[in-house]
Order: structure tokens, then C-alpha cells, then sequence
């Protein structure tokens, strides 16, 4: 076991930080071994060189497993010196199962921990809470769930539950965020800014963490599952005996340390053996007994169906960069290589589309649509002409409704529709709803507007950059009249790319190149609104032009394919769309051969089924159990100021 500690441990140094030395560290955890484990983090480094080189200090850092000890070792600190506060419950263990007695005397534990943090000195707090397959959500679908909407399910499971017990951990571990308020307002990392004080503490939940001091639950059936397989030698590893969600040991170490060293302050992330690999399995069994892939199809592939379970989601921690670090086979390709090989193209779409969304598309669209609604009621009642655009018009036409593996829904209008749009939505959408615009929101600075809904995510990964509501959205276009001259058309479109060019380089704020780093500090010291006044001015250029025959995509994504005519656009017709009527421009054929070609009718090849966006997070709340007012909690800073 030792071997294989060491092992996790060399492995997360050399992928992640590489660092000399360690700062000195504070551990609790109710699972010995795994304390231990934590502590080689720690107190032990690695090198390539000849360790008898270096010195004692170099070796390793500081590590305390009680608050006496830590207490006793404190007057060693050096002033500026930063400390570690890692905490590690392994609460998926049906001993805290309606054994409120146990979970308080872990919380009380946890407190003393917490009470020896100084106050004089930088922290890094991290809490890892460990669950099990049966501690999500029984739900009819199968989702990966992100951390606001587990967080729902698990506030109001009942007290002495581990569900609850994973709550209170949390939320016990939230309140070192009171000496963290300087962290709130910015999405810097330690890393970046070096702080001499102050707090910064995230909390790690991981399912399955598979390691041998866990026989309990989940572990306990894949352990039980690989024995058999090893003596069987035919069984699949997809089998129902081995289930398919564990997260290897050093997965979890790199992920510990990854949120350590470059976790946005507040937050909560999430691994789990779906990306993780089958790593940790040859700590029970060598590697040349793992037992072989067969061709045994998974069950659901003979309905022709994905397979898929429910499990956490990870998208936010690897939007901060972790990967696994195992360069063994990950598990959930090897449960559906068999499924993927000989099912056709739809499955194959639809699992692809599982792993993006975690199941949850659908369920995006719906939400979509009831944005759509709240538009199309607001329009109707002031006579605001607005039509599909985009890749909604083309699922209209082609499908009736979204294109199957579309993410987004696109509004168009004309200047003088687009211009009542703005001054009377804003002020009567429902609660629910939020305008945003440049106007209405000081950090964001796209030049188009968006209706988002409230207390969701749904971040792409240029937009998670930024502390802006991120919620499901709908995008609301404008077309602008250009000149009916071409080279004047091809000149307005050239300065209204340049603008766009400006306002992004200006808002990214990541210079890469020498003369970007001269640039960008004279950029920031003049105002957003002159920016934004500056790009409208361009793009309205001909707006009093009343001649003009063209129009121009100026905030969308087709502007240098050209002006196309106005007549297009000019007259609307209803089609269904999901459930609903919307209007579309009565020359709409024209205009999806225009952006599409002509072939628009036809469906891409199967690689090219897939959304533009990529997404960094994604997370419904309590929408995903049909009820957005089981969470209204929401501080774009952090998960756990919200706890």
C-alpha cells in the first residue's frame, strides 16, 4: 500500500505544481490510511536528482494530524509563511447512516480543527467529502449532477441521513468563508496574488474514491466485482457487478491539490470515476489479473439505448485545468466501447451529448422555451417583430423544432424593433428572467443582449471567465442596414470587426504579446461606455439610410459572410417550432442557403452533430426537479458563501 501511495503521490507533484517545497499542513480525517496517504503529500518530496543532495527542509514540509500538535509547532512559522487545512471525511460510510451521535462528533471535531487556524497567516482550506453511488438522486433520468443542483437534493434530505450529514460538512466548513471576505470580490487564485492573510477555502466532493480501507457501499461491491471477474476471467468490466463510476486514489490526490493551488476561492467542485480512471483497481489486483474487455454488450444496447448512470459532475474542475493523471484505460470508455461500436448513429449522438450535458439537454431546451414564451408575450403585447435566426431557424425548418444536438436558441430583429426591445423588456419580465446587456450589467460587455434565467448556469468557457450572470439564455440579435454599394458594405463590415476585435481584446484583459502588454493599460483607462458607444456609432452607421437594401449581421457570427437583402427579413411567417408557433422571415429558404449552402436540408456528418459552445458549467439547481424555487441561493463568488 505504501508503493502505491507513494506512487499517486510522485504523480500529482510531477503533473501539477512541481514545487521544492511544501508548506506546512494541518490534516484531519476520519479514515486513517487515507490521513496518511494526505500526509505524504505533504511531508515527502520527489525528485529525479539524487534525494541525498538535499537537505531535511527540502525534503518535505511540516505536517500536524492533531490541533495540539499544530498548536505546539505554530511558533515555528515564519511570518509570511502560508498554511494548509486539508479535511477529509469519508462520509459514503454506512456507519453515519442514522448515527447523528457519530456525525456530531465528527463536526465537533472538524470545529477544534478549525478554531487552531491563525488568523496572522494565508490558508488554504480544503474539505473533502467522499459519497457513494446511492447518496444522488433517484431520478428518472440519468444526470450528472453539478453542485447546486446536489446540494438541493441534499439540503433537504432528512437529519441523520449521510445526505444530510454531507449538508452540515459543508456548511460547518463554510464558516472559515467569515474571515474570507477579501476573496469575494475577485477570481484571482493564490497563485497569482500572493496573500500574507486571510482564508481561502473550497470544498472537494468525490464519488466512489476507490482504495482498499474502503469496504463499505459501492467499493465494497466493485471489489467483490473484480475478485469475481479475476476467477470468472470472462466477465465485462461494464458488468453490473463492477459498476462503472469509481475515482482511482491519485485522481483524487491531483484533484485535491489542483482546487488547492488553483480552485476559485468559495467554490465547491466535483470529481467522479466517469472521467476518472480504473486506476486504483490494481491495488486489489495485480495488473496482469485485471480481467480482459469481452464482447458482451452492455443491456441497454440491445434496446438500442446509451449507457449511462447518474454520477456528480466534473466540468468544473476541469474548467480549472485537472485531467486524470492515470494513463490507464478510463473506465466509462471501457464500458461503452462495445455499445458504441455496434450501435448506430443516433445512440452513438446521444451518448456523446450525455457526457456534454450530463444528461440534461433536454431539460436545457424546456427551460429555453419557457424563456422564449416570457419574450413572445412581451412582443405580442407591444407589437415587437422578432423571427428565429440562426441555427433555430434552420431547426424549424429542418426539424420542426431545435436541431437534436443544438444547445442555444437565437432571436433576430431589425434596429427599430430591437431598439422598443430594450427600453420594455427589461422592465417587465418576470422575476424569474434577467436582462443583460452592457447596460444593465457593468462586467458584461457582449454586444448583443441576452434574457437569462435566474439561479441556473450554463457558462461557456469564455463567459465563466467572468463574475456575470451565467444562466440559460436566450440570444437576441439585431440586424443593421449597411450600404447598397459592396465595397462600402465590405468596408462597414471590416470597422465593425475591428470594434468587435477592440471590445474583446479589452474584456479577455490577457495580454500575449508584447505590444497587447503596452496596449492594454492605456485600453483600461477609458471608460467601457465609450467603447460601447464607439461600436454602436459604426454599426448604425447607415441606420437613417432609408434607401438601403441590405442588412448586416453585426453581433452575430456570420458578419463577414457578407450584407444580405433586406427583403429577406421584411415580411414574417408563423411555423411550429417545439410546442409553439414562432414567426420566422418569410424568405427564409434564401437565407439558410445564404449561411448554410444548399444542401441546408441535409443532416452534417455524425462528427459534426455537436454544439459550437463548450461548455464549463453547467448547472440547473432546483429546476432539474421541476422547481426553480427549491434553490434561490446564488453568489456568483462561490458556492459556499451560499451554504
Amino acid at each position: 500500500m505504501k508503493e502505491e501511495y507513494e506512487k499517486a503521490v510522485r504523480a500529482v507533484f510531477n503533473e501539477d505544481l512541481g514545487s521544492d517545497s511544501r508548506p506546512p499542513a494541518l490534516i484531519y480525517s476520519d479514515t486513517e490510511e487515507i490521513g496518511d496517504a494526505f500526509e505524504l503529500l505533504f511531508c515527502r518530496n520527489f525528485h529525479s536528482t539524487a534525494s541525498k543532495e538535499r537537505t531535511g527542509a527540502e525534503k518535505g514540509g511540516r505536517v500536524y494530524r492533531t490541533p495540539e500538535a499544530f498548536r505546539e509547532g505554530f511558533a515555528e512559522l515564519g511570518p509570511e509563511e502560508e498554511i494548509v487545512f486539508l479535511c477529509f471525511v469519508h462520509a459514503a460510510d454506512s456507519c453515519y447512516e442514522g448515527n447523528p451521535d457519530r456525525q456530531n462528533m465528527v463536526l465537533s471535531r472538524m470545529r477544534e480543527y478549525m478554531d487552531e487556524i491563525p488568523k496572522t497567516h494565508f490558508t488554504r482550506a480544503l474539505l473533502v467529502d467522499c459519497i457513494s453511488g446511492d447518496m444522488l438522486p433517484n431520478t428518472k433520468a440519468d444526470y450528472a449532477f453539478a453542485e447546486n443542483e446536489y446540494s438541493v437534493y441534499i439540503d433537504a434530505k432528512p437529519e441523520g441521513s449521510r445526505e444530510r450529514f454531507v449538508s452540515k460538512l459543508e456548511k460547518c466548513f463554510a464558516e472559515l468563508t467569515a474571515e474570507n471576505g477579501e476573496w469575494r470580490k475577485t477570481k484571482q487564485s493564490a497563485n497569482r496574488k500572493r496573500k500574507t492573510s486571510g482564508c481561502m477555502v473550497n470544498c472537494l466532493r468525490v464519488q466512489n474514491p476507490q482504495a482498499p480501507c474502503f469496504a463499505d457501499g459501492d467499493m465494497k461491491q466493485l471489489q467483490t466485482g473484480l475478485s469475481e471477474a479475476q476467477a470468472e476471467e470472462t466477465a465485462p468490466i461494464h458488468s453490473a457487478k463492477t459498476g462503472r463510476y469509481v475515482t482511482s486514489l491519485w485522481d483524487m490526490f491531483s484533484a485535491a491539490m489542483r482546487v488547492l493551488y488553483f480552485g476559485t476561492p468559495g467554490h465547491i467542485y466535483q470529481m467522479c470515476g466517469t472521467s476518472a480512471a480504473i486506476g486504483g483497481a490494481d491495488l486489489e489486483l495485480p495488473k496482469n489479473q485485471m480481467p480482459a474487455q469481452t464482447e458482451e454488450k452492455h443491456p441497454t444496447a440491445e434496446r438500442g439505448e446509451a449507457c449511462i448512470e447518474h454520477s456528480l459532475a466534473d466540468m468544473k474542475l476541469r474548467a480549472i485545468g485537472w485531467k486524470p493523471i492515470s494513463q490507464k484505460k478510463d473506465l466509462s470508455q471501457a464500458s461503452t466501447a462495445p455499445f458504441t461500436e455496434n450501435a448506430g448513429d443516433d445512440a452513438a449522438v446521444e451518448l456523446a451529448l450525455h457526457r456534454i450535458y450530463g444528461g440534461k439537454l433536454d431539460l436545457i431546451k424546456k427551460l429555453q422555451m419557457d424563456i422564449l414564451k416570457e419574450i413572445d408575450r412581451i412582443c405580442k403585447k407591444h407589437n415587437i417583430r422578432y423571427f428565429l435566426v440562426g441555427g433555430s431557424l434552420l431547426g424549424a425548418i429542418r426539424h420542426g423544432g431545435y436541431i437534436p444536438w443544438d444547445d442555444d436558441l437565437d432571436l433576430g430583429m431589425l434596429r427599430e424593433d430591437y431598439e422598443r426591445f430594450r427600453k420594455i423588456v427589461p422592465t417587465e419580465l418576470d422575476e424569474r428572467f434577467f436582462y443583460q446587456s452592457y447596460s444593465d450589467e457593468p462586467d458584461c460587455h457582449y454586444i448583443f443582449d441576452k434574457i437569462r434565467l435566474k439561479y441556473t448556469y450554463f457558462s461557456t468557457e469564455f463567459s465563466n471567465r467572468f463574475q456575470i450572470e451565467n444562466g440559460i439564455f436566450v440570444d437576441v440579435l439585431v440586424y443593421d442596414r449597411t450600404s447598397n454599394i459592396p465595397k462600402k458594405q465590405q468596408k462597414h463590415m471590416q470597422s465593425v470587426s475591428f470594434w468587435l476585435m477592440l471590445i474583446n481584446f479589452r474584456w479577455v484583459d490577457c495580454p500575449n504579446k508584447p505590444i497587447s502588454k503596452l496596449l492594454l493599460p492605456l485600453m483600461k483607462a477609458i471608460p467601457w461606455k465609450w467603447y460601447h458607444s464607439q461600436f454602436e456609432k459604426v454599426l448604425r452607421k447607415y441606420e437613417s439610410y432609408e434607401a438601403s437594401e441590405w442588412l448586416i449581421d453585426g453581433v452575430g457570427q456570420n458578419l463577414m459572410k457578407g450584407a444580405f437583402p433586406a427583403e429577406w427579413v421584411q415580411e414574417l411567417e408563423e411555423v411550429p417550432f417545439e410546442d409553439m408557433q414562432v414567426c420566422v422571415p418569410a424568405g427564409c429558404r434564401a437565407y439558410l442557403t445564404h449561411w448554410y449552402g444548399k444542401n441546408y436540408m441535409e443532416l452534417p456528418p455524425i462528427q459534426s452533430r455537436l454544439s459550437g459552445h463548450t461548455i464549463a458549467r453547467l448547472d440547473l439547481g432546483g429546476y432539474l426537479y421541476g422547481d426553480g424555487s427549491l434553490y434561490q441561493k446564488d453568489d456568483k463568488a462561490g458556492e459556499l458563501y451560499c451554504r
